[in-house]
């Protein structure tokens, strides 16, 4: 039972020194993602832990370096019925390259990326489990294996060098090849490339390696697999010695020989080659004979290495090597590695290619299709003309090579669809002048997403599905799409460009609060300003300088804008020291002004209202910002504040100032004692009287004092000498003084006082 501290701690990502250095260990995730090389990879439990039940988990790894991703399980013991699935890409809709299960076991084999992620998917079911698996993953290096002649690594196409040739039994013998003749490879150099390969002079059972010829072959089935090996000269039978290798795991072809020319196969050289482990030679025949059956035990979708040598010289040298299935077989070869070929998908009225994957020199390709068609040719790649759709369906080649028939194969033909673009492509086919034209398409047809396509517009092309451009005048668009088979289709537009409504505003500028109005060429126009009007004329309050625009549509959807600049407005006020004043005994009462307009950079305009002023040059005018006034003679005076902005907005305050004579004193009428801080003492003013002579008293209706004083600032608060509230009401109030020129004076006065129930 895996232990709860150690599951913690393996479900993390850490390096892990025990697997050698930087190697990193990973455990089967729920969506995992691992992008390093030198990796340990395990199942969910981990290292002594088995996985659990119900799981389905996928995990990613991605090269970091941009290689491709290499595998090998070390250790691998699933329960029934669960799977381990392979993806060669980065999630399970790539093509799943191997699932194993508990008798289907990957252990020692290689899985190689084509790109570079792997993904893995596990699910096990409700019932069992075991103890998972251990596989390395490493970035994949390629060590490079000798190249010269003799080597199956050689770079030159058969026969002419000794590269490995695929090949097959079953009756079919297209894989045959020969040695290399003295003309094409001087004596000797085969053998040194071949000895540079495998890294002795004499591998299994073999003493020397004169004239090399290497093969391959893929096993279908497990069991007994036994073939004959047959070399025939020009001067008749040769002797013919093998060495077998295997079984090597690849998914194909290319991969195999990747594998084992980049050094990540084991191929054994040593003499004592019937010692297993470490020999992975599966058996050596060196008897004298020009038939030699090659016979073993073999696994199930496997690849083998097959060395052919011959000790006879010149006089083999040139001959030819053929495979035949030997009746006591129990598994197969797998054919398609020789005579498969491939076909383009063909548009309509373009062409049909056939072409031979591992063509044979000397061989003869008979092909069969739909149409009753059915041509024999000695090229590889056979050209089809004018195809149209009774054309399409499966076309069959049989190789024919030295007179034998060989296995046929198949190849089902698809047609390749024109684009199928959406229409209208276009998002619209009018716009206006200075907006840009947005057109797209797609092509509808399955596997649409790889058509690449061009735009034609305005004299300038753009690649792409869409495109966002600025159009000046009414013009055709077109688009060419082509699909990954080369299949073309074409649309196209008339594009119409509208201009922009007329529009301008007066006036440009102004005062917050002035009327603007916009002229347009259009009644049906709409009109939208930016503070929300949607009237032709507009008035703007503004409480700073500000650019106001105007949006002007057409009903054809177009719009022009224009703006205009409001400045804020003015607002003047002022404060006087006295609103009523008498008259000094010189006759002048000075008053004096407070400026309280808000803007400290106005231009000022004072007209103090009083026409008669003795200060003929003064003109009753000032433009300071806090004057003062000198008046002479009694009147209520008009006194008015002009202000006025540098964008010339501006405004006037308009206030009263009383003037009376030197003895004047007044009296208010009424008051209102309820405590909110206005009117609520009844209180007169005065000028030029003598304090000490001054006596305030009220009486009701009934003649009864209620309240007296003799300090001129001290006023009635509405309560009697007892300090009750009295009712609203009218009252009176006789105020006696002396003059400053000792006139007495007595001012009587009817009071309301009132109050709010």
């Amino acid at each position: 039972m895996k232990k709860i501290f150690l599951l913690m701690l393996l479900s993390c990502l850490w390096i892990a020194t025990a697997f050698g250095q930087g190697q990193v260990v990973v455990l089967m995730s729920e969506n995992g993602f691992t992008e390093h090389c030198n990796v340990l990879f395990m199942d969910p439990g981990g290292e002594i832990g088995n996985y659990g039940n119900n799981l389905e988990y996928v995990h990613t790894f991605h090269s970091p370096n941009n290689s491709q991703l290499m595998v090998k399980f070390i250790d691998f013991s699933l329960s029934d019925d669960d799977k381990l699935y392979v993806y060669d890409g980065d999630n399970t809709s790539s093509i799943a390259t191997a699932i194993f299960d508990r008798d289907h076991s990957p252990v020692g084999d290689f899985t190689l990326s084509d790109g570079t992620s792997l993904t893995f998917r596990f699910i096990t079911n409700s019932s069992g489990t075991s103890a998972g698996w251990k596989a390395t993953i490493t970035c994949f290096v390629c060590n490079q294996q000798s190249t010269e002649y003799g080597s199956p690594c050689n770079a030159e196409p058969v026969p002419i060098g000794t590269q490995m040739t695929a090949f097959c039994t079953n009756s079919n013998e297209f894989g045959a090849t020969s040695f290399p003749s003295n003309t094409a490879n001087p004596p000797g150099t085969v053998a040194v490339g071949c000895e540079a390969f495998i890294g002795s002079g004499s591998p299994g059972c073999f003493g020397v390696v004169s004239n090399p010829s290497w093969h391959v072959f893929k096993t279908i089935g497990s069991g007994l697999m036994v073939f004959n090996i047959q070399q025939v000269g020009y001067n008749g039978s040769c002797d013919v010695d093998y060495v077998l290798w295997g079984p090597f795991k690849a998914k194909s072809l290319p991969q195999f020989r990747q594998l084992l020319c980049c050094g990540y196969y084991d191929i054994y050289a040593g003499d004592n080659w019937t010692t297993r482990p470490p020999s992975n030679i599966i058996v050596c025949d060196y008897s004298v004979s020009s038939t030699q059956p090659c016979f073993f035990v073999a696994e199930e979708d496997s690849w083998y290495l097959l060395l052919i040598t011959n000790s006879e010289g010149s006089n083999c040298q040139g001959a030819n090597i053929t495979f035949g299935i030997n009746p006591s077989t129990v598994a197969t070869t797998d054919c398609s590695i020789t005579s498969g070929f491939t076909a383009n998908e063909p548009c309509l009225g373009d062409s049909l290619i056939l072409t031979v994957s591992n063509p044979i020199a000397g061989a003869s390709y008979n092909f069969t299709g739909p149409n009753s068609f059915n041509v024999t040719t000695e090229s590889p790649v056979y050209v089809k003309y004018n195809i149209t759709t009774a054309d399409i369906g499966t076309y069959n080649l049989t190789v024919i090579n030295n007179g034998t028939i060989g296995q046929t194969t198949h190849y089902p033909v698809k047609l390749g669809l024109n684009p199928l673009l959406v229409h209208p492509f276009l998002h619209n086919d009018s716009i206006c002048a200075g907006v840009h034209l947005q057109v797209s398409t797609v092509d509808m047809n399955p596997g649409g997403h790889n058509t690449t396509f061009v735009w034609s517009i305005g004299g300038r092309n753009y690649y792409s599905s869409s495109v966002n451009t600025l159009l000046s005048t009414t013009s055709m668009v077109y688009v060419t799409a082509t699909s990954s088979a080369g299949c073309i289709s074409t649309d196209s537009a008339l594009i119409h460009i509208y201009d922009p409504p007329y529009v301008n505003i007066f006036p440009r500028e102004g005062c917050s609060g002035s009327v603007f109005i916009a002229h347009t060429d259009e009644p049906t126009n709409t009109f939208l300003w930016s503070d929300g009007s949607r009237f032709q004329f507009n008035t703007v309050f503004c409480q700073k300088t500000s650019r106001i625009s105007l949006e002007v549509e057409s009903l054809l959807g177009c719009v022009s804008t224009d703006t205009i600049t409001v400045y804020p407005a003015a607002e003047a006020d002022f404060t006087a020291s006295d609103y009523f004043k008498a008259l000094d005994l010189n006759n002048e009462a000075s008053i004096f002004f407070t400026n309280n307009s808000l803007n400290s950079e106005y231009i000022y305009h004072w007209d103090f209202g009083d026409r008669y002023h003795r200060d003929f040059e003064n003109l009753n005018t000032s433009i300071e910002k806090d004057p003062s006034h000198i008046y002479t003679y009694p009147g209520h005076y008009p006194v008015e504040l002009t202000v006025t902005t540098h964008q010339l907005c501006s405004d006037t305050s308009l206030q009263y100032i009383l003037i009376t004579d030197p003895v004047a004193y007044m009296l208010p009428n009424a008051f209102t004692p309820d405590g909110d801080g206005i009117n609520d003492v009844y209180l007169g003013k005065g000028y030029a009287f003598d304090r000490a002579t001054f006596s305030m008293r009220i009486y009701n209706r009934h003649g009864k004092l209620l309240f007296e004083t003799v300090d001129p600032d001290a006023g009635w608060d509405g309560t009697d000498h007892g300090g009750k509230k009295c009712p609203s009401g009218v009252y009176t109030c006789i105020v006696k003084l002396t003059t400053n020129f000792l006139e007495p004076k007595e001012y009587i006065q009817p009071v309301t006082l009132y109050r709010q129930e």
